[in-house]
């Protein structure tokens, strides 16, 4: 299908075109410059479109990708016979390339937004609480799980500080702890293995879970993706913390440290 096509006084709709038995067909063929001077119409009779056309001159050229292969065609029609000048040719070929460059992006924009569409079917769709926090522990982002296990809309917890997750009596330990991270340059993982804490709900209840902090980068910002299930009351101790093990992590994970370390 022609993506978009100039019939000399002003833009035509795009329309399906067989390149079989048709010079565009040997420019991609040939993956290289094409140039038939006069009478194209019968180099290749089986092209009606071209003596519907008039054309009798005929100027097409691949349109790679990165890696060079074609993936289109840019061309010309004339109604009388070509004779190209040096300048002529620069310009077309210049002009091919500036298309070149926008198809290439267009390609990278889709396969970006297909990529986006996956991640967010994904996330959307994990069992697992997903919080996203940055470097100030600032909420980014908040899927539909964690959305159910802290009751809170991710439209309203975007921007807020992740220590609203969080029981009081854990939060100036998660800023030290986070500050400590920040400081000291960190490192890829932050609490793989995962850590049993517990977990402040938007109406003020509390419930054990467990939860896995990675680091990431994006854009050259440093984002911290917490992984949160929950776990059932009767399988963790949450008051006091009784016959608790202390799990030692770096910063990020000191309120998984506090919590479970020291309890109430």
């Amino acid at each position: 299908a022609t993506l978009t096509l100039w019939d000399s006084r002003q833009l035509a709709p795009p329309f399906d075109y067989d390149l079989a038995g048709t010079p565009c067909e040997s420019v991609l063929v040939l993956n290289e410059l094409c140039v038939f001077r006069k009478d194209v119409a019968e180099l290749f009779p089986g092209d009606t479109l071209l003596g519907e056309m008039g054309a009798v001159g005929y100027i097409g050229r691949p349109l790679r990708d990165g890696d060079g292969r074609p993936v289109g065609i840019i061309n010309a029609l004339s109604d009388r016979p070509l004779a190209p000048s040096a300048t002529q040719m620069a310009m077309f070929e210049a002009f091919v390339r500036r298309a070149e460059a926008e198809l290439s992006r267009l390609i990278t924009a889709e396969k970006l937004a297909a990529s986006d569409a996956l991640h967010r079917t994904v996330v959307e769709t994990l069992t697992a609480g997903l919080v996203t926090i940055d470097s100030n522990g600032t909420i980014r982002s908040m899927n539909p799980a964690a959305e159910r296990l802290f009751g809170w809309p991710s439209a309203e917890a975007i921007g807020q500080n992740v220590t609203a997750l969080m029981p009081e009596r854990f939060r100036d330990a998660h800023r030290a702890g986070l500050a400590r991270y920040n400081a000291s340059g960190g490192g890829d993982v932050v609490c793989a293995r995962g850590a049993e804490i517990e977990g402040l709900r938007r109406d003020g209840t509390t419930f054990p879970m467990e939860i896995k902090v990675s680091r990431l980068e994006a854009n050259g910002e440093v984002l911290f993706t917490g992984h949160h299930e929950a776990h059932a009351a009767s399988a963790y101790h949450v008051s006091g913390f009784p016959e608790a093990t202390v799990v030692t992590v770096d910063g990020v994970g000191e309120w998984a440290t506090t919590a479970i370390g020291h309890g109430n």
